[in-house]
């Protein structure tokens, strides 16, 4: 399955352009690095086919906890018709 990861820059410490794209790029995984509200454009022209986040807190009825910006691409999801998955 041909994959290509759009990494947001997951601010303010850009874990995302420093760390997750490092990590992409050693397992030789291709990758782009977009701004954090960079997200809900490409869904908008079709070009996301899943939405994959990590989690700062998961609770035990699995609600999760997130930065800011996790909230933001959850709604351009669901309003892109997007699968949106907490990892």
């Amino acid at each position: 399955i041909p994959v290509h990861v759009f990494v947001d820059e997951t601010r303010p410490r850009c874990q995302g352009a420093r760390l997750t794209a490092w990590e992409l790029g050693q397992s030789g995984i291709p990758h782009t690095v977009v701004s954090d509200t960079m997200g809900g454009h490409l869904m908008q022209h079709g070009m996301v086919d899943m939405v994959i986040t990590g989690a700062d807190r998961v609770t035990r009825t699995g609600d999760v906890a997130n930065k800011i910006g996790t909230y933001m691409q959850a709604l351009a999801a669901a309003d892109n018709s997007v699968p949106f998955y907490v990892a």
